[in-house]
């Protein structure tokens, strides 16, 4: 559903010059490569969207539930906060796991 959001966003935006915003957006969500000083510089829904990129596509978490992706969002948010530099990926952040599975 999400990939038919974006996808319907960049056709809209084709004959439009300010559709660099939306492919800003694109670009931030690389789910568990997305690096903590990118990450920590994105907003609540945009992180939430990141976490549930990593959680399906490299955890293999079929919808992650709300609680699921706040424990995990907190984590790595203590993770890059605390032992990660900005280069380091959110996929070293060990993933909290037991909720919605």
């Amino acid at each position: 559903m999400k990939k038919l959001t974006v996808g319907i966003a960049v056709l809209a935006c084709l004959g439009l010059s300010a559709c660099s915003q939306i492919e800003d957006v694109v670009d931030k969500n690389k789910g568990s490569q997305t690096t903590c000083g990118k990450y920590v510089q994105l907003t609540g829904p945009e992180q939430t969207d990141v976490v549930m990129k990593f959680l399906e596509d490299d955890k293999g978490f079929d919808q992650p539930g709300e609680l699921l992706v706040t424990a995990n969002k907190t984590a790595i948010l203590a993770y890059c906060n605390t032992t990660a530099g900005t280069d380091d990926p959110i996929s070293n952040t060990p993933i909290v796991r037991g909720f919605g599975r």
